[in-house]
């Protein structure tokens, strides 16, 4: 029985003694070897030797010189990349260009067009029928809170008008008003609606003109302004 245990400490060992050679195979594969790194240090040291020699003769900088520092720039660098290159990359890294993000463009804001003050009459062509001939405002450029009355000229040749709206397209909003017959009669009269401005037309400023009569005929026209 001791002798068995007298083996087994020893095959323990062997195996100790083993995996630590191992373990240094595999430190020494991480590393390059003293004697590369030596003979790196010597080869650099004899190119160096031979810079000084061209510099003692007067002409350092001719094509010989101009290479001899090219090599030793690379064995420098080499030399730092096997000893320890986390050094190296985190170098290369600092110096490295990094993309950048390009700044998006603002959209310009549009001046907005200005229009006349005042009221304003229209020509409107409405081949349909019943027909729109006239398109009237009280104030074409009202401000917020003016009021303002929209008028039209409508002719049906065929029936009698039954309904008249007004879609005021704006800035934020579009709101539709019901016009009534406000002189003439349901074949040919003016149909009115008096509006409260409640929004800006800076840049928005559209109608859309409905007409209907009791033979079941419309009529729609969009003028645009903005």
């Amino acid at each position: 029985m001791k002798n068995a245990h007298h083996k087994s400490s020893k095959k323990n060992n062997k195996n100790t003694v083993m995996d630590s050679a191992t373990n240094t195979d595999q430190n020494s594969s991480q590393k390059p070897s003293p004697n590369f790194l030596q003979k790196i240090e010597i080869y650099a040291i004899f190119l160096f030797n031979k810079f000084i020699s061209f510099f003692n003769k007067g002409n350092p900088f001719n094509e010989a010189g101009i290479g001899l520092v090219i090599v030793l720039i690379l064995i420098g660098i080499l030399v730092v990349i096997l000893v320890n290159p986390a050094g190296f990359k985190s170098l290369t890294d600092k110096f490295a260009i990094k993309p950048v993000s390009p700044t998006a463009t603002p959209t310009p804001t549009p001046t907005p067009i200005p229009l006349p003050k005042g009221p304003r009459e229209f020509g409107v062509s409405s081949s349909a029928n019943p027909q729109i001939s006239d398109l009237k405002f009280s104030e074409y450029d009202p401000v917020i809170g003016q009021q303002q009355t929209i008028t039209l000229s409508v002719l049906d040749k065929q029936g009698n008008v039954t309904s008249v709206e007004v879609a005021l397209k704006t800035d934020h909003k579009t709101k539709t008003y019901p016009l009534t017959l406000s002189s003439g009669t349901p074949k040919k009269g003016d149909w009115s609606v008096n509006i409260s401005t409640d929004d800006t037309h800076d840049y928005k400023y559209s109608l859309i003109l409905t007409v209907k009569d009791d033979k079941g005929q419309s009529a729609i026209v969009n003028p645009i302004f903005k």
